[in-house]
């Protein structure tokens, strides 16, 4: 089965949360050994696993894992203890009972068009409590309001004059990026909608973004000789490499770090570590990337360094608008481009 065929195959999100829980069920364990762990059971072939390219199966799967991994830390399903290691939730036993929740809901209002939250209820009892058990139903009808409630707010579904059925207008999903893109859909300004993307997206899908987009870029200069992701536990503070060559024969190796955070500066101790990195892999150039900003005394260390570029924030968006990476030119507006943040 070649990349592009595996891609087109949905990957189960059930399933990948389970295989998360199932990796941190007795021990905590850091960000890149769990998404590791999950890579390891998606029965990827051995030339896949080698794959490190912005566009492979493995890039694909790694960013699919991160964005779960990130959505349950959002949800706080997940938790993360002193150590930035991940940890189960107390009430992680509701995660899957939810979930499940959700899609029988939306099956039902699919098949009927119209319910009641009696008729729901009662379909829900069905299921999830055959034997009809009172202390069940209780547990049932809680758990089922706050999936009612969830699908109201995010406009999956709608009530009138008590009865609930689906929203025709929306095409977003009932997730946290749906409803960040479904805002920047209808926002005059995309920028902070687009970095709020990326960071729900989480690190990995960043790592290989950033790839992406700086392939995009330097393609329209120079012959893109080799492109490659190295992101990983034991990555030496290198995320990606991109090796061009000019017209006249001239290559450059550029060594690549991705810094994604909520708010917070890459430092100049970053920075310092990224450097000596690159000049320990003997890079030509280095270029760190952020969907943030650089601390002071960081961009006054990239200045006494002419082989060392930034990419902060807003030098990343004004990249991803030339390079229509991640955006899109709709009737002369910029706008996010969906399918790329839901693929």
């Amino acid at each position: 089965m070649t990349n592009s065929q595996r891609e087109a195959t949905a990957i189960d999100n059930i399933a990948i949360k389970k295989c998360i829980l199932e990796s941190i069920k007795t021990t905590p364990k850091p960000r890149k050994t769990v998404i590791s762990d999950c890579v390891k059971k998606m029965n990827l072939s051995p030339e896949e696993m080698k794959d490190t390219s912005s566009n492979s199966y493995l890039t694909l799967c790694k960013s699919h894992i991160g964005q779960v991994l990130s959505q349950l830390l959002y949800d706080k399903d997940l938790t993360i203890d002193a150590d930035k290691k991940i940890q189960l939730n107390k009430k992680i036993k509701e995660i899957y009972k939810k979930d499940e929740m959700e899609e029988r809901v939306l099956a039902f209002l699919t098949e009927n068009k119209t319910l009641t939250r009696k008729n729901i209820f009662s379909k829900l009892e069905e299921i999830f409590n055959p034997k009809s058990s009172a202390e069940s139903n209780v547990e049932i009808h809680r758990i089922a309001g706050e999936v009612l409630a969830k699908l109201l707010k995010s406009e999956i579904i709608i009530k009138t004059l008590g009865n609930y059925s689906l929203n025709s207008h929306t095409n977003y999903p009932n997730t946290e990026i749906g409803n960040c893109l479904k805002d920047a859909s209808e926002a005059d300004d995309i920028f902070p909608y687009f970095i709020k993307a990326l960071n729900i997206k989480g690190g990995e899908f960043f790592e290989a973004y950033s790839v992406k987009l700086l392939e995009n870029y330097f393609e329209k200069f120079y012959t893109i000789k080799s492109s490659k992701l190295t992101g990983g536990p034991n990555d030496n503070g290198i995320d990606g490499i991109i090796e061009i060559e000019d017209d006249l024969g001239y290559r450059e190796k550029i060594l690549i770090q991705c810094k994604i955070r909520n708010s917070a500066q890459v430092t100049l101790k970053e920075v310092r570590e990224f450097y000596g990195a690159v000049c320990s892999e003997k890079g030509t150039r280095g270029l760190f990337i952020t969907n943030t900003n650089f601390h002071n005394e960081a961009n006054k260390f990239f200045s006494k360094n002419s082989n060392l570029v930034a990419v902060d924030k807003t030098k990343l968006f004004d990249l991803a608008k030339l390079c229509q990476c991640g955006v899109a030119l709709k009737a002369a507006t910029t706008k996010l481009d969906d399918s790329f943040f839901l693929q």
